[in-house]
């Protein structure tokens, strides 16, 4: 298994918003608490000088362009928190050793729909595989944080053409995050390959960002390219459409496939992703990397100017009471119902 390349030291349990106090994690917000300081009420807003970053919304004069980060609004109880903007690597590294546990809605969400739709997804995989038979097949998880999709399609019960092998390959900017998926996927991929010769099913995670395209001759783990399928799951909120969608374009083989979730722009005009920690004065802070909200209708424009196109349907997917009666969210999914909260859309690379 390839290793996550760590080009930095980073003690993912921690992380220094003050310099030399450490901080501790108390909470995530995103899709989960919210402020009445986003609806207007004051709020401090503190920027992270300790940390290059790319300039958060609040320095920016907003635009009408998907390529704009939108301001978010939401309506709370609880009392207005400061807000530390952060580069969205270093917060999710942060995030990253309670990620997988902070009861976090949309996530929960995202799971409950790709039990439906990513049988749907590997099906077209397998069908597009048998009118093309080759050796080896390589599907991307794009900004695959800790492994929680990576799993699924590590688990899969993959039938491939005799002496061929797939290639499972998990790419995220965070190195805290990538860790955690490594520990998480590292004993999963040697049950599978035990007794095997070559392994029919190879994992590898690569740390890239995809927001600095440019140089990818210089990177140690270059993007992967000449995949079959990707998937990419809640990402697309940090990334603006152009440069999202021209990766998926390098990375997929004509014909491929691509499933893609998101936060919907109805839940992200209340909210957006982030979380809150306590500062070395054990102040509560918000931390939050930077997002865009982006429309249905801007993401499938953007993914077809540049040669993608629709499979199916749009699926959007709304909080519901019965949601919440069954258990299958937390209690703080109560002030969302009624609310659309995620999108997913299937394209293929024509």
């Amino acid at each position: 298994m390839t290793q996550p390349s760590l080009n930095t030291t980073f003690d993912t349990s921690v992380i220094d918003l003050s310099q030399p106090e450490t901080v501790q994690f108390t909470g995530s917000f995103s899709t989960t608490d919210t402020d009445p300081s986003e609806f207007g009420a004051p709020t401090e807003v503190v920027e992270d000088t300790a940390k290059p970053s790319i300039p958060s919304s609040s320095d920016e004069t907003p635009k009408p362009s998907q390529d704009t980060p939108r301001p978010s609004t939401a309506v709370t109880s609880s009392v207005p928190k400061p807000v530390r903007h952060m580069d969205t690597t270093a917060a999710y590294d942060a995030w990253a050793p309670v990620y997988d546990t902070d009861g976090n809605i949309l996530q929960k969400v995202d799971d409950i729909e790709l039990e439906k739709t990513l049988p749907v997804f590997l099906d077209m995989v397998k069908a597009t595989a048998e009118e093309s038979p080759k050796d080896a097949y390589k599907i991307v998880d794009l900004g695959c944080g800790t492994g929680r999709n990576t799993r699924k399609l590590l688990q899969h019960k993959w039938k491939l053409p005799r002496g061929a092998t797939i290639d499972i390959v998990g790419v995220d900017a965070s190195p805290g995050m990538l860790a955690r998926a490594d520990e998480k996927l590292l004993p999963i991929e040697e049950e599978i390959s035990e007794g095997a010769e070559p392994a029919p099913v190879r994992l590898s995670l690569f740390q890239h960002d995809i927001l600095y395209p440019t140089d990818l001759s210089s990177s140690p783990d270059p993007l992967p390219t000449r995949a079959d399928a990707l998937i990419s799951t809640l990402v697309l909120e940090h990334v603006p459409l152009s440069v999202f969608f021209a990766a998926l374009s390098r990375i997929l083989l004509p014909r491929g496939v691509a499933l893609i979730t998101n936060m919907h722009p109805e839940m992200g005009a209340k909210s957006q992703a982030g979380f809150v920690m306590a500062d070395a004065e054990g102040k509560r802070v918000k931390v939050r990397g930077k997002s865009y909200v982006h429309t249905v209708e801007e993401t499938v424009k953007a993914a077809q100017e540049v040669g993608f196109e629709l499979v199916g349907e749009v699926m959007e997917r709304e909080v519901e009471d019965k949601m919440l009666e069954e258990g299958l969210l937390g209690e703080r999914g109560w002030k969302w119902v009624d609310c659309k909260v995620w999108y997913g859309v299937i394209l293929r690379k024509k």
